[in-house]
């Protein structure tokens, strides 16, 4: 990866290039839902709740689905896979 991860390290343009962009095969549309949802979620995962309310009543969402976060994880998966394939074809060849 290349570039500027700090914006405020740039000229302040706004054609000047700057943050993480995506490995090729690895980028990711959000639809305007998908983005919107995604907010939502974020913003309920940062909001610390005390006690429920005796009622019981408890709002109960839909699943939220992080295709971001699953891509990811696959990536991570997929890393570890080719690293222990790695590891074994180098453990067969000192034996």
């Amino acid at each position: 990866m290349k570039g500027n991860l700090n914006k405020l390290s740039t000229k302040g343009r706004d054609e000047d290039e700057w943050g993480v962009k995506p490995n090729k095969g690895y980028g990711l549309d959000l639809s305007k839902k998908e983005t919107d949802d995604l907010f939502d979620h974020l913003r309920e995962a940062e909001i610390i709740r005390g006690s429920p309310p005796r009622d019981n009543k408890i709002e109960t969402k839909t699943e939220f689905r992080d295709r971001q976060l699953d891509m990811a994880v696959e990536y991570l998966r997929n890393q570890i896979r080719t690293a222990s394939r790695k590891d074994a074809k180098r453990d067969d060849q000192n034996r």
